[in-house]
């Protein structure tokens, strides 16, 4: 099996984000199923970005 290393920029994420929403909507999924899909990869996307952080039950703030 071989393996090749992508590289993707944020805005490229950003970008590939919009465009699976935009299959989600094309597949006709629900609107809760493509908030559920979407919002959780965008927030991944910001954590990626250094513009989220993992809080806990209490607001604060977990890890580094």
């Amino acid at each position: 099996m071989t393996s090749t290393a992508v590289s993707w920029t944020i805005p490229e994420l950003e970008r590939e984000l919009t465009r699976f929403e935009a299959e989600l909507r094309a597949a006709r999924l629900s609107e809760n199923s493509i908030r559920t899909y979407v919002d959780r990869s965008a927030i991944f996307v910001r954590w990626l970005n250094g513009e989220y952080w993992p809080q806990g039950p209490r607001g604060e703030h977990l890890g580094t």
